[in-house]
């Protein structure tokens, strides 16, 4: 057995002395998929919490593959100076 700097390098536990928790490997390969579940499940309850994501529900109808509305509001809106900030 050889050693180097007083640790027999031919044994099976002389690496692993140290804690599993203060394996930087370990937290990346447990860490990550369980911070990016965590975040996915983050997503899905924020887009579930309010419905629909628009606040005023407009009138579609589709003809083919175009949907069309009706934008008279939107003109109004532009005349009056209206705006809106989220």
């Amino acid at each position: 057995m050889a050693e180097v700097g007083g640790v027999e390098l031919l044994r099976a536990d002389a690496m692993s002395r140290r804690s599993p928790f203060l394996e930087p490997m370990l937290w990346l390969v447990v860490g990550l998929p369980a911070a990016s579940v965590v975040a996915g499940l983050g997503l899905v309850a924020a887009a579930m919490e309010h419905g629909a994501s628009d606040s005023v529900r407009d009138e579609v109808t589709q003809t083919g593959q175009i949907q069309t509305t009706q934008l008279s509001p939107d003109a109004r809106a532009v005349n009056m100076h209206a705006a809106a900030l989220l």
